[in-house]
């Protein structure tokens, strides 16, 4: 208990204090008499500190839920192509050139959700045909979507013009730039949602990381919870890779550090990848635009750095 108590108290000392770190350092006192100073922070700085958990909070959830269908704690909330099948209706909304905004819907946004509840539809109809619902069948069908989707994203890419290749590059290094109160409670509902389904099918997730087979054995429709779990854990991977790209590896280490600090059983492990995937996102995006002011670097580079050492280190580990 008192693990999870020193992880709020960090997650909130985050929160508190990062909006006044960025391009430049904000005094904690001087925003009550400095106008510009918080107008910044009210609306720039604290809806993109929200906007950063709840993104890596996302990410970290989808990633937790795949690691405990597919038992390996190697899979990512991109396992199944999902992500791939995003950045290409992205992509296809830049090359097509026409735009339109409902609410905080523009056309990139909206293309990004489409082709990955496409994806998610291709891939789930496949594998009820052919693959029998094996989970390792699955696993390869959503390893063949992303290499699909991957290739058309280059030869889309390949007919771009410069403004608009330049423009997609810098979508798929991932970023926190979609900043809105609007897009924070969008993500907070889906989180909210998805968390509450989740928490409803925890003892079935435990079953299902010891094996499907002895899940099976103990009474739980493994079909039934593999595809809702898939279907809003894809949901949730689509709403986050439209509005902020695709933002690798948050969802591979945080389950895994959470993993060994709180244990495998998800009622713990639900809320703890939660705090820790926000937090850690947060301080990536925090780092972001503070190392090498006032330019401003992706986030999604500091995750994929993370990431990479953590994988490696993941990989030996098992292997000793």
């Amino acid at each position: 208990m008192y693990k999870f108590i020193v992880l709020s108290i960090v997650t909130i000392l985050v929160l508190l204090f990062s909006p006044f770190f960025g391009e430049r350092y904000i005094n904690i006192f001087s925003f009550l008499y400095e106008q510009d100073s918080f107008y910044i922070l009210l609306n720039y700085r604290i809806p993109r500190i929200i906007l950063a958990f709840f993104a890596g909070a996302g990410l970290s959830l989808s990633g937790m839920m795949f690691q405990s269908l597919f038992c390996n704690v190697l899979a990512t909330p991109y396992t199944l192509g999902i992500s791939s099948a995003a950045s290409f209706g992205a992509l296809c909304a830049m090359a097509l050139g026409f735009t339109f905004n409902v609410w905080i819907f523009d056309q990139t946004v909206v293309f990004a959700i489409i082709f990955a509840v496409l994806s998610l539809i291709v891939t789930y109809l496949i594998s009820r045909r052919y693959a029998e619902g094996r989970m390792s069948d699955m696993l390869l069908i959503g390893v063949a979507m992303n290499f699909l989707f991957s290739s058309l994203i280059m030869l889309l890419q390949f007919h771009l013009d410069y403004l608009n290749a330049f423009k997609f590059m810098h979508w798929m290094f991932g970023s926190i730039r979609n900043v809105s109160y609007e897009v924070a409670i969008f993500e907070f509902t889906i989180i909210v949602f998805v968390t509450i389904l989740v928490f409803a099918l925890r003892k079935e997730l435990d079953l299902l990381s010891l094996g499907e087979e002895f899940a099976q054995s103990r009474g739980v429709n493994v079909a039934y919870v593999r595809w809702v779990l898939i279907g809003i854990g894809s949901v949730l991977i689509g709403s986050i890779v439209a509005f902020f790209g695709p933002i690798a590896f948050i969802g591979l280490i945080v389950p895994n550090i959470a993993r060994a600090i709180f244990g495998a059983v998800h009622g713990k492990l639900i809320f703890s990848t939660l705090l820790i995937g926000g937090s850690l996102l947060v301080v990536a995006d925090v780092l972001s635009r503070a190392i090498f002011s006032p330019v401003e670097l992706p986030v999604g580079i500091f995750s994929s750095v993370i990431g990479a050492i953590f994988f490696c280190f993941l990989v030996i580990n098992r292997r000793h």
